[in-house]
């Protein structure tokens, strides 16, 4: 919706050309109709694959049409989403302790499958370093050409928001991500 109240009736066209190529589940529909009869691991990877397929498929769109100003729309709104989500925690994180701001953020934010490889965190002091050895989003992103870096940063500027918007006293900064070139995904997050 951020993308049709910037770019207006362009931005229709632009995403129902990513729904022909890349359905979503019909709104509305029980859960229990969604799955069928399908084993409920299976189910779950097809659907973040389908999420974050069309969600690189629209970056991808609209910063082939848009540039930077589809960009940075995006990273704004990925950043107020964030906050507007961590705010609704503020109180419930405790700022001094980093394992709870690990808690909220990994309770908010997908991942992969728990069985996956995903976020390890690590205290040093007053900063919660987080590592990831390979990028779960990568292949879907990468399926539709998105622009890695782009995705990545969105991703980062949500955690950013959330963190803020959860514990203002906290601060949040990427230092090597694995779609840039890196061997680990390293993260920090740090009391001010």
């Amino acid at each position: 919706s951020t993308y049709k109240t910037k770019f207006n009736d362009n931005a229709d066209a632009l995403i129902d050309a990513v729904d022909e190529k890349y359905a979503a589940f019909p709104a509305c529909l029980p859960l229990e109709d969604i799955i069928g009869d399908a084993p409920v691991h299976t189910f779950l990877q097809g659907l973040i694959k389908m999420v974050e397929t069309r969600e690189g498929a629209i970056v991808k769109a609209f910063v082939d049409s848009y540039g930077d100003k589809a960009r940075e729309t995006a990273f704004k709104a990925a950043l107020d989403f964030g906050s507007a989500l961590g705010e609704n925690l503020k109180g419930q994180v405790d700022e001094g302790g980093m394992e709870s701001v690990f808690k909220a953020l990994y309770d908010h934010q997908l991942d992969g499958m728990p069985c996956d490889q995903g976020a390890q965190p690590e205290v040093q002091g007053k900063d919660l370093l987080i590592r990831q050895s390979d990028c779960l989003h990568r292949e879907n992103w990468q399926a539709v050409d998105a622009p890695l870096d782009v995705m990545c940063k969105i991703t980062g500027a949500w955690i950013e928001g959330f963190v803020k918007g959860a514990a203002p006293g906290l601060s949040y900064r990427i230092e090597d991500s694995v779609v840039e070139g890196s061997s680990e995904c390293r993260y920090y997050i740090s009391r001010q």
